[in-house]
């Protein structure tokens, strides 16, 4: 398996969060931007993704909804108590690595 070689840098901070409007009627609830923090309706700076195509596409909406839950997801992983992924590795190990392998590709750390 080749592996790829990754900048590393710390991921935007959250909260973010899904928007779907946007000043053209004609595209609104057709766009789903993700936004980190911000303070003005439509910040450039707070986008971090946009999904195209979303109106009638609930798949596209959920892909939304999960991206800008990412930060908090992540968080929740990292701050799950060693004692408790000893504990995980002794009586469910799939779980545990389950854990590691999401905090290693949304670390960059995954090979």
């Amino acid at each position: 398996m080749a592996t790829v070689a990754t900048e590393q840098a710390a991921h935007i901070p959250g909260p973010w969060s899904v928007c779907y409007d946007h000043s053209d009627p004609e595209c609104r609830d057709s766009i789903a931007y993700i936004r980190g923090p911000h303070t003005e309706e439509f910040d450039l700076d707070a986008e971090i993704a946009v999904i195209y195509g979303c109106r009638g596409r609930e798949d596209r909406r959920a892909a939304a909804r999960v991206m800008a839950a990412a930060p908090d997801l992540l968080r929740a992983l990292q701050t799950i108590p060693q004692r408790y992924m000893d504990d995980m590795d002794a009586h469910t190990p799939g779980i545990a690595n389950m854990i590691r392998a999401a905090i290693a590709k949304a670390t960059g750390m995954q090979s």
